[in-house]
């Protein structure tokens, strides 16, 4: 199965709401943010996706830094599964004010297996391998950071959000499944230029 989760979090240990629009997490905190699944073997799951981020700005190189982005999906669906082409969306802050730098997607190297990149869905880490997902089990991503170029003007908040998360489920059905935030979407980390 290949499953799409679009991702944006609730402020886990400090929940900070704005009247039901975007939650704003403070800087390496971490957020909680539920999903609405497509349909694996005719159930549609509900997930949560804890993330945890940090963006910084340096306002000398005009660089924003966004770091030690980490996500865990715990495996609700009740049987443990094989999943494989892995991959976690970070969406794109805003395009004018603070686009992508080519070439800066990055992802540790612990846990091993995972690596970043960029595309028109924004930024991600994946898994290209399988790996066996029992059940009520945590999946923790290697952490990923990119770099964003500060365009101004000043006082813009740039404020990221997770996106989909996508993979193949192999055993012991086999479909794509595509997993999107509910609303209202989090705000994972945010800087003001």
């Amino acid at each position: 199965m290949r499953m799409k989760m679009l991702a944006g979090a609730l402020v886990v240990g400090g929940v900070l709401a704005m009247s039901g629009v975007v939650g704003v997490a403070p800087a390496g905190a971490t957020t909680t943010q539920g999903y609405s699944c497509s349909a694996i073997d005719g159930v549609k799951p509900a997930v949560n996706a804890t993330v945890t981020a940090k963006a910084t700005i340096d306002k000398t190189t005009k660089v924003i830094s966004l770091t030690g982005v980490v996500f865990k999906l715990r495996n609700t669906f009740g049987v443990t599964a094989t999943i494989d082409d892995i991959r976690f969306y970070v969406n794109d802050p805003n395009s004018t004010s603070a686009p992508y730098v080519a070439g800066s997607a990055a992802a540790a190297g612990v846990p091993a297996g995972w690596a970043a990149g960029h595309d028109s869905s924004g930024l991600y880490v994946v898994y290209a391998g399988s790996q066996t997902f029992k059940s009520l089990a945590t999946l923790t991503t290697a952490a990923l950071s990119a770099g964003y170029s500060d365009l101004g003007p000043a006082k813009t908040a740039i404020k990221f959000t997770v996106g989909t998360i996508t993979f193949d489920v192999t055993a012991p059905v086999q479909a794509p499944v595509t997993c999107t935030p509910k609303t209202p979407e989090k705000v994972i980390t945010q800087v003001t230029e």
